[in-house]
């Protein structure tokens, strides 16, 4: 393994690079297109581990970008359920990684899933009132502990509440690192195995990549179509539903 991922890290830059840039518009989709490049050299469960430490370092990278932007009252209504939701996702998911196909199965579904609410026009539609922000915020913090897939129901729920694409962006930032933070904390360090030199230095040339896409990102963010950026990133993650379902990944 060594071999082979020695010799594939500049994939793991160049794809952590690209990914962190298109995702910094469309507010989701970081950890389930990190994912698959992971468990192309490590199991399911430690690639899911590794994309969600990338994600955190990411948002707390955008975090001090945009904190100026943040609803703060959104992210107490919205958060704070969510963190503690992020905590019955994340036992889940350490009850089942040991169980690979299962694992696939339900992660690959759930990926197909939410990717249908980023390319059907009836769904892409729903925007849910503010008054759910809290059952919202259970809802998207469960799926984010148990698959890192937090952002679609994120963007339902805020999008009507948020005055801004500025707002919006980093409300959502600050959200995540809540449900991130609680979610690594479940998973433990020993799942990520950071004793594996492997599994560091991917993550250390990842966590380069991921920032200085994200430098690039911001430089381009008000030129971007934001649509198009969605339908993009939506395309991707059936693609890759589609391929962790099937157990090609």
């Amino acid at each position: 393994m060594n071999d082979i991922l020695s010799n594939n890290l500049v994939l793991i830059a160049f794809a952590s690079f690209v990914i962190s840039a298109i995702v910094l518009y469309s507010g989701f989709g970081l950890t389930t297109l990190l994912m698959p490049v992971f468990a192309l050299f490590f199991p399911l469960p430690i690639a899911i581990a590794a994309a969600a430490v990338i994600h955190l370092v990411s948002n707390l990278f955008k975090f001090f970008l945009f904190k100026r932007n943040i609803n703060w009252p959104t992210v107490f209504k919205f958060g704070v359920p969510a963190m503690f939701a992020a905590i019955i996702g994340s036992l889940l998911l350490s009850n089942i990684s040991a169980d690979e196909m299962l694992l696939a199965r339900i992660i690959g579904g759930l990926i197909i899933f939410f990717a249908l609410f980023e390319l059907l026009p009836v769904l892409k539609k729903i925007v849910i009132p503010p008054k759910w922000l809290s059952l919202g915020g259970l809802i998207s913090g469960f799926f984010g502990g148990l698959s890192g897939h937090q952002g679609a129901i994120r963007s339902a729920f805020l999008l009507k509440t948020q005055t801004s694409k500025d707002t919006y962006i980093a409300t959502g930032v600050a959200i995540a690192i809540l449900v991130d933070i609680n979610r690594l904390v479940i998973y433990g360090t020993s799942t990520i195995a950071f004793s594996d030199s492997n599994i560091s230095t991917a993550l250390v040339v990842a966590i380069g990549a991921s920032l200085l896409g994200i430098l690039v990102g911001n430089k381009f963010y008000k030129k971007i179509n934001f649509n198009f950026i969605q339908n993009l990133v939506g395309a991707l993650l059936l693609l890759i539903g589609v391929l962790v379902f099937t157990g090609v990944i």
